[in-house]
């Protein structure tokens, strides 16, 4: 063997040249094959081929690496991270420092880095680095809010049939109140010594599935429903005294999935499904008399989700007819709609809200059985599929609270929970809320949020007749 590591460098490179000139002799020698007839396809010899190859690392010496490095700060305050894994996808991993510095090394490639540390969530999530040349990739963690619930249990004796959009709400006093119903309908409420006191609404027969609430203050609150026996659409309002009910629209079958809101003069407005005729209707109050109006026609109109931009109605609902998600609004005297999202199957579950006069909506992906959620805040409709975990976004439930942070609630059947996916500025969680026995149905969700912007969420266990009101601590 030559002993190039103990010669001086000319030397070395000497040594190096006459070897370089023995290996192409020796190979050219290895490679040689007699002469072939015109047209003849001599045979390849691989041995011959890679003989170069076999001596190459010799020659070469090491292949160089790369350095990936950076820090990690914390936020708010922007402050150096301690102890995050930061990790490249050859398998290597380093930690942060005291000074939030990480570096690691890499052979000549493209690769994903990561960082992780538990309870905490990073912007971005992952880096592609290309090396070379060196890469300095920087990253901002956040901590994960971590959520504690207490929860009350409602015996509820009665039937409940399906809800419509949004039977919980928070009044002004801090105070939860609830409706349902399916023999009768309901409602329940918390009052100022913290006792939950239940009244009838209407105590006709076959009313109350469908049922939406809203509140204004703590002594008026306002339902939309379903009466079943007569297939018309009701409303009942509570003047702090008493519940008197109206029907709105007995033309044919009408008033399943009900929603209703308030104007910004206290007046009620409701959307809701014309089974009839298969289209999405409207409802408006202008304090003496109902306006009834055909939003869109053409199988369009269930699980409809209103939302108030001012004076200005917005719906979001199901386009049973194409199977896509449909966001209309009132201009001036005219409703207009568009497809939000033009995937396979999607809108069932539909629930809206507006943050800033822009929409959001929380669905569930029927194709998929995902749940997902999507906003048009750049002018444009964005989507984010938000859990993929099994079967989940049953019942789902919006709320938006006074920073414009989404918080949806929703049913999770392949494993038997109510969970929450939620937004912290920056990046999408989900939690699990509640654990529901295996052998037991849930049949609706809500959620809402308290004035000081904690979380409540309502669901019926139909197998237990309970509903459930679970507070953020």
């Amino acid at each position: 063997m030559f002993a190039i590591s103990t010669r001086k460098p000319a030397a070395k490179l000497a040594v190096l040249l006459s070897f370089t000139m023995i290996l192409s002799l020796f190979c050219a020698a290895f490679s040689a094959s007699p002469v072939w007839a015109e047209g003849e396809e001599p045979p390849v010899d691989e041995a011959a081929v890679d003989c170069k190859y076999i001596f190459l690392p010799y020659i070469q010496g090491p292949t160089p690496k790369y350095a990936v490095s950076g820090t990690v700060l914390l936020s708010p305050g922007n402050t150096s991270f301690a102890g995050v894994t930061m990790s490249l996808s050859n398998g290597q991993s380093a930690t942060t420092n005291a000074s939030g510095f990480y570096t690691l090394s890499a052979y000549a490639g493209t690769y994903t880095l990561t960082p992780s540390k538990s309870g905490y969530s990073f912007n971005p999530a992952s880096a592609t680095v290309t090396i070379p040349p060196a890469a300095n990739v920087n990253f901002i963690a956040t901590a994960v809010p971590v959520f504690t619930w207490n929860t009350t249990t409602l015996d509820i004796s009665a039937a409940v049939a399906e809800a419509g959009d949004h039977f919980l709400r928070i009044d002004s006093s801090n105070r939860p109140w609830l409706v349902y119903g399916s023999e009768h309908l309901y409602q329940v409420r918390k009052d100022s010594s913290g006792n939950w006191n239940t009244s009838t609404i209407d105590s006709a027969s076959k009313v109350g599935s469908h049922a939406s609430l809203a509140v204004a203050n703590s002594s008026k609150a306002y339902v939309s429903y379903y009466n079943e026996t007569a297939m018309d659409l009701k409303y009942a309002s509570w003047d702090g005294t008493k519940w008197t009910s109206y029907t709105v629209d007995s033309s044919g079958d009408v008033g399943k999935y009900t929603s209703i809101a308030m104007d910004s003069s206290n007046n009620p407005r409701i959307a809701y499904y014309d089974t009839t005729n298969k289209r999405l209707k409207y409802a408006a109050y202008n304090g003496s008399t109902w306006t009834v109006s055909i939003v869109e026609s053409g199988d369009v109109g269930k699980w409809a989700s209103l939302a108030m931009n001012g004076n200005t109605p917005s719906i979001a609902y199901y386009d049973a007819g194409n199977k896509k998600l449909n966001y209309a609004y009132l201009s001036g005297s005219t409703w207009k709609s568009e497809v939000v999202d033009t995937g396979l199957s999607n809108g069932p579950y539909a629930t809206l809200a507006m943050y800033n006069g822009k929409p959001r909506i929380a669905y569930f992906y029927d194709y998929d059985d995902d749940i997902r959620y999507a906003d048009n805040d750049s002018g444009n409709w964005t989507i984010k599929t938000l859990d993929t975990a099994g079967t989940v976004g049953l019942y789902a439930s919006l709320a938006v609270d006074t920073n414009g942070k989404p918080y949806i609630a929703y049913y999770d059947p392949t494993n038997h929970l109510i969970k929450m996916a939620y937004n912290d500025g920056t990046n999408w969680y989900t939690t699990t809320v509640a654990t529901v026995p295996s052998a037991n149905d849930v049949i609706a969700v809500d959620i809402a949020m308290d004035q000081s912007n904690k979380v409540v969420i309502a669901y019926y266990d139909s197998t237990a007749k309970t509903m459930k009101v679970i507070f953020q601590s």
